[in-house]
């Protein structure tokens, strides 16, 4: 694609070249721009991370077959909808994209019409991750409509999937020395969830206070083992804390990236933690 150029003012200042690709890489967000028929023109880094595939594998494939086939029909209809309206945005749309993995990473679809535009040539294609917050209101919106606590703890799992936490995670009740699995997300191996009468769990319930592991080399065995096995990074565990009164869930997280929560992630994790005390089965520690 072709370089832009910023203008950096007058006096004599140059003005400065910078790369069309290096802005596209840089968003938080996957940029994939598509012919009429779902040729892949153009993919920016972030979308070939998301699909797990290198770049220039994807220049020239389909875009639909990158999409599962549960999802291709929301693809296929933001596309051509986006082709007969030049300049409307389309969107958004749930879509699920496997990676070599095995992995289904989710993302919103957004795609806006420029094939009359020599400079673009295509449909642009925003591929957003689902982000937490999203996810936990949908969660309290189901909560409050009273649906199951089940359903709804569930929904707080599947949201931590995304942005910023890209995560999969665990609820559990510790009593004592026991420890029950209420909930679990979609995408967690069973390994990670067998055997867990060991564990960090046991100190974060009886104390209150989070553990980070940022390496599996650093969480105790045999869960470093596993979780490198299953191809994860790094393992949080927070206590699910009420104010009003205390409570024994945990919530476990793993995830691929090695390292410790940033500040944003961290806020986020106390939203989640947040949320699950609203949930009766949660909140009275039933």
């Amino acid at each position: 694609m072709n370089g832009v150029r910023e203008a950096r003012g007058g006096d004599g200042e140059s003005a400065a070249s910078v790369g069309a690709d290096s802005l596209l890489d840089a968003l938080p967000a996957g940029v994939v721009v598509v012919d009429a028929l779902t040729k892949i023109l153009h993919a920016n880094a972030p979308a070939a991370v998301m699909v797990g595939r290198d770049r220039a594998e994807l220049v020239g494939s389909s875009a639909v077959d990158l999409v599962s086939r549960d999802t291709s029909w929301a693809y296929a209809t933001a596309v051509a909808m986006a082709s007969e309206y030049s300049g409307v945005v389309m969107g958004p749309l749930r879509i699920e994209l496997p990676r070599p993995d095995g992995r289904r990473v989710k993302a919103d679809l957004w795609a806006t019409n420029h094939l009359d535009d020599p400079r673009i040539g295509g449909i642009v294609c925003l591929l957003v991750r689902p982000s937490v917050t999203m996810g936990l209101g949908d969660a309290v919106v189901s909560l409050a409509a009273g649906q199951s606590p089940r359903l709804v703890v569930n929904q707080v799992l599947e949201a931590i999937e995304g942005s910023p936490l890209d995560a999969d995670a665990a609820l559990l009740t510790v009593r004592g020395t026991r420890v029950a699995l209420v909930g679990r997300s979609p995408g967690l191996p069973d390994m990670l969830v067998e055997q867990l009468d060991e564990g960090p769990w046991f100190y974060v319930a009886h104390t209150g206070y989070r553990s980070l592991f940022p390496t599996c080399e650093e969480m105790p065995e045999p869960h470093g083992v596993r979780a490198r096995d299953a191809g994860y990074g790094a393992m949080w565990v927070e206590p699910v804390t009420a104010k009003v009164r205390p409570t024994d869930e945990v919530l476990v997280l793993w995830r691929r990236i090695p390292g410790n929560p940033s500040p944003n992630e961290l806020r986020v994790l106390a939203q989640v933690a947040a949320v699950l005390t609203l949930i009766p089965h949660v909140g009275d520690g039933a």
